[in-house]
């Protein structure tokens, strides 16, 4: 399986389990007394980050440009803000507070797939091929004709 192919999986795939695990919440804001209603992860989360996935996902199905412009930028994303949630967590396992230990072991691991995930998507962006070779292609393949 090539990185590309392997990449848009891996976006897909989050971005399904995270919707499909909150059905019908919608945030709800700021209460009247000052107090967050709706954790900012999850604006963050189902508003930004997986959106970004699946419009990324499907650029990358269709070899678009700007799929492979934004894959680096939102795995990275991912994996510190992936870091961010698992360094809460821990932070609340020092001063005592009780907490989930599957959610850190499964934010860690989400953490290493977007990892690996980047690596192997930079080590195979790092080819040979020119950017004239890659338009070339892609207008090949917009318009039908095999090479």
């Amino acid at each position: 399986m090539t990185p590309v192919k392997f990449s848009r999986r891996v976006f897909c795939r989050v971005a399904v389990r995270n919707y499909s695990q909150c059905p019908g919440r919608r945030a709800a804001g700021v209460s009247p007394y000052g107090r967050l209603t709706t954790n900012p992860v999850y604006v963050v989360d189902l508003g930004f980050l997986l959106p970004a996935m699946v419009i990324t996902g499907i650029l990358l199905l269709r070899r678009h440009t700007t799929g492979f412009l934004l894959t680096p930028g939102l795995l990275i994303f991912g994996a510190v803000f992936g870091l961010a949630v698992t360094g809460k967590f821990v932070s609340m396992a020092i001063q005592g507070e009780p907490f989930d230990i599957m959610v850190v072991v499964l934010m860690s691991l989400v953490v290493l797939v977007f990892l690996v995930v980047l690596v192997v998507f930079l080590k195979d962006s790092r080819s040979d091929v020119s950017l004239d070779e890659v338009l070339k292609d892609r207008q090949a393949l917009s318009a039908g004709s095999p090479e």
